[in-house]
């Protein structure tokens, strides 16, 4: 995905400069979230924010229907997610997408050890 920039303001060049051209300031960070779409991302049963957690997953859809959730239904955390199901999560209950990508340096650690299976 590409972000374009977003123009932050305009100036004029001082007036002791010869060249009177008009410039622009430009903002090439992305625009952040708001917090419409940041409370998206909380789960829907304890309402912690799985973002800053860092509890980004995906599981197979036999999982999280079993878990009550619809398609597109919110977020839960991992706790939340084995509370519902009544049982800790094995490798086996997640898709094999890049989102779970084991390489994530940014999961939770609770998140990697279900992922490879090495939850205690």
């Amino acid at each position: 995905m590409i972000t374009l920039p977003s123009f932050v303001g305009r100036y004029r060049k001082p007036a002791n400069d010869i060249d009177d051209t008009l410039y622009m300031r430009v903002d090439f960070s992305p625009a952040p979230m708001s917090m419409n779409e940041l409370a998206k991302t909380n789960c829907v049963d304890c309402r912690w924010a799985t973002l800053p957690l860092n509890e980004w997953y995906m599981v197979q859809d036999s999982v999280w229907k079993a878990a009550g959730m619809e398609p597109d239904g919110g977020c839960l955390c991992i706790g939340c997610l084995e509370e519902r199901l009544g049982r800790m999560l094995t490798p086996d209950d997640f898709m094999d997408c890049k989102l779970n990508d084991l390489n994530k340096s940014d999961a939770s650690s609770r998140l990697l050890k279900r992922l490879t299976g090495k939850a205690t």
